[in-house]
Order: structure tokens, then C-alpha cells, then sequence
């Protein structure tokens, strides 16, 4: 039993290898440049674009890893559920990476690693990324301040190296309050050629492959443009599996009837912050369907009026199925109703046979961004039932 444990682990370690030296620059050895497997790749961040790794500017995070001297688990609660965990708190850098994998070592596999983490280098985080996957640890994402022999975790927040490290977790959990992003991939220095940043960009794919996330990430951090970190909703996160742990279950679609006789299909969600539900209503008008749209507040206090104008101005309604993207025609604004509001758009026949083709789709009524009434960027709805639902509406 034991050899067939150390063959599994050596198997492992040479699909790390490889990984290595895939992504390595040149033909240096792997070994000579531990931390460089990502050369042609670079982020934009806050603090602006950079051609040299950024781990020259995170020295200072040595010294928080160095005053702990060494991690061990302890016990950290979230919510009412406790684990034993180990916390990497600082920047991720070749010093903080190198530093946590010798105060970890003697760690049992299924430990969680909590992180929080908002800068550092995509090598790193990708060493780190493996380095936990190989020990066979789980991530989380949190902070536990005042951490001595337990704690309760709190809110934490995961940015580009983090979230690549983050995915190296055998399961991976956050909670919606927790906050994920990433920046920018751009060439790392105008001397890079195409085919090396392709190249840099594949090794990373090969690695989100091995961890089990899809690839669209990648997709995600090449189309966001500018300095400023873009944030990724749980909901897009668990689609890209990068969350793999609390899969929630969608709804449904069910066929009721009006007063009048008119048939009208409906699927409904609560949005993962619990504030809003939000229901479709699909009806057919002559040879095309006509969606309705209900946002319904959870609890009383909600500034709908506010909403109703914000959406009005900012709204983007928009419907994805993996890489169909359906933009609806308005019929009518966003409108007050009894209960909540609701807008009106068409569909035509095509539309609805892309979402139906698909497991799930999302639903954005917002351009990517935060707002201040607590409404959720994207809501996810199954696909089930939808087909025969439309048979139905064209009978």
C-alpha cells in the first residue's frame, strides 16, 4: 500500500516537472529558475505595469512568514462549521512560497490552506498551486485574525496569484462574501514574441487543466483591459469550477396558466447574496417569446426606486451559454410592480434552442461592476424542462 502511495506521489511530482518546464523561458533548466516558469507573462496591477517579476517589491511579506517561525494547524471556524487549518496571509512570492512549503512539510494531506492574498507573482502562484495540490491540501479563502490556538475566519480576499494558487486545492470552498479577482495577462516585456506569450499562456492552460478548472478563466484574464482588478462572482466561479465544494442545485422550468389562458413558463432563483429572487417569465408572441423579468427583494428595505433608475441607466441584460452570448431586444424598462419590478425583452425561436442546448446559463442584468443596492451581477439558471416547455408554447 505504501509503494502504491509513492509511486501515485512520484507520478505527481514528474507531471509537476513537466509543468515546469513547459512553462519555463528559454532553455534554462527548470531547476536553475525555480521561480521564473512564467516569463512572458505579466499583470497589470494597481500599482501599475512592470517587465521584472513583482516579487522584488514584496520582500516585506518575509518578515511577517519569518515571525511565525513555523505554521502549524490550528482550529479556525467558519460559521458554525470547524476544521484544522494552516493560513498563508502575505503576498505570493518565491521568499513566501519557499517559506510556507518548509513550515508545512510535516502536515497532514486534507488540511485546508486559508488564504488571503492580493498580490504577487503568477509563477508563485502557480508553484504554490502545486506545491499544495502535491501535499494533497484543501483551500479556502478568509483570514483568522488573532489566530493563537483557534480562531473564527472572516471575510478574506483572493487576486490573481492567490487565485491561481487558490485552484490547486483538492476542494475548494469560499463563501459568497469572500472576494475573488484577477488582473490583466499582457507579454512581459515588448522583447517576448507572440508565439512565446502563446506559449506562456498554453502551459498555464495545461495547469488550470491538471487542477480542474476550466480554461475560460484564462479567457477572462486576456479580455479585462487596464490596471484595476476585475472581480469573479461565485456563481462564474463555481461554473468555471474553480469552486468545486456547496454546488447549488437550479430549479425547474414549470408551465402555468393565466387567467386569460395564456401559457407562461417560469424558472425562479435566489441570487447567492440572498437579498433579490429573481424569476423569468417566457410567453410566445406570435413567432417570437417574450421574456419578463421579476426581481423580487428577499426582505422590506430595499431602495427598488433607486434600482429601477440605476438598471435603467446601467442595465445590460444579457444572457450566457457558455460562449453564446444572447443580448434580448427591449420591449419595456425596468417598471415597478407590486411586489418588486420587472422589464420585458423578445427572444426569438434560435435564442431559446442556444440556452436550451446548454446544462445552465446566466443571467446579467448589469454591465461587470458592484453597485450599492446589494444586487448580484450574475444569476444561473438550469435549463431543465426548457425544451419541453417551448413545445408546448407552440402548440
Amino acid at each position: 500500500m505504501n509503494l502504491l502511495k509513492n509511486m501515485k506521489s512520484l507520478l505527481f511530482l514528474g507531471l509537476c516537472t513537466f509543468l515546469v518546464l513547459t512553462l519555463s523561458y528559454g532553455n534554462a533548466p527548470a531547476a536553475q529558475t525555480p521561480n521564473n516558469a512564467i516569463p512572458a507573462i505579466a499583470e497589470e496591477t494597481n500599482a501599475g505595469t512592470s517587465s521584472t517579476p513583482l516579487s522584488a517589491d514584496l520582500n516585506p511579506s518575509a518578515v511577517l512568514f519569518e515571525a511565525k517561525k513555523e505554521l502549524k494547524p490550528v482550529n479556525i471556524c467558519e460559521g458554525s462549521k470547524c476544521s484544522l487549518m494552516v493560513t498563508f496571509d502575505a503576498p505570493i512570492d518565491k521568499i513566501t512560497v519557499e517559506k510556507f512549503r518548509q513550515d508545512t512539510t510535516g502536515i497532514p494531506s486534507g488540511t485546508t490552506v486559508l488564504l488571503n492574498s492580493t498580490s504577487g507573482d503568477l509563477n508563485s502562484g502557480v508553484q504554490l498551486g502545486l506545491y499544495i495540490r502535491n501535499q494533497r491540501f484543501n483551500t479556502s479563502i478568509g483570514r483568522a485574525p488573532g489566530l493563537k490556538t483557534s480562531s473564527q475566519a472572516v471575510d478574506g480576499e483572493c487576486f490573481s496569484a492567490c487565485l491561481l494558487a487558490f485552484a490547486g486545492g483538492v476542494n475548494r470552498q469560499i463563501d459568497p462574501n469572500d472576494r475573488l479577482g484577477f488582473d490583466a495577462l499582457r507579454a512581459r516585456s515588448k522583447a517576448d514574441t507572440p508565439a512565446q506569450f502563446k506559449e506562456a499562456v498554453r502551459s498555464l492552460g495545461k495547469y488550470l487543466d491538471q487542477m480542474g478548472v476550466d480554461r475560460r478563466l484564462i479567457d477572462l484574464m486576456l479580455e479585462t483591459k487596464g490596471t484595476t482588478v476585475q472581480p469573479l462572482e461565485w456563481n462564474r466561479a463555481k461554473q468555471l469550477n474553480l469552486i468545486n465544494t456547496n454546488v447549488t442545485t437550479t430549479f425547474p422550468w414549470r408551465i402555468q396558466a393565466l387567467e386569460n389562458g395564456l401559457l407562461v413558463v417560469l424558472a425562479t432563483e435566489k441570487q447567492v447574496s440572498g437579498r433579490y429572487i429573481i424569476s423569468l417569465g417566457l410567453t410566445r408572441q406570435n413567432n417570437d417569446y417574450r421574456l419578463t423579468i421579476f426581481v423580487k427583494p428577499s426582505s422590506n428595505g430595499q431602495n427598488l426606486g433607486g434600482l429601477i433608475d440605476f438598471l435603467n441607466s446601467n442595465g445590460n441584460l444579457k444572457l450566457v451559454a457558455g460562449k453564446q452570448v444572447i443580448k434580448p431586444t427591449s420591449i419595456k424598462p425596468w417598471q415597478a410592480t407590486t411586489t418588486g419590478m420587472q422589464t420585458i425583452a423578445s427572444l426569438t425561436e434560435q435564442d431559446l434552442l442556444q440556452l436550451s442546448s446548454a446544462l445552465e446559463f446566466e443571467l446579467y442584468l448589469q454591465d461587470l461592476g458592484t453597485n450599492t443596492y446589494g444586487l448580484d451581477n450574475v444569476t444561473i439558471f438550469g435549463t431543465s424542462g426548457l425544451k419541453g416547455a417551448m413545445k408546448t408554447l407552440k402548440k
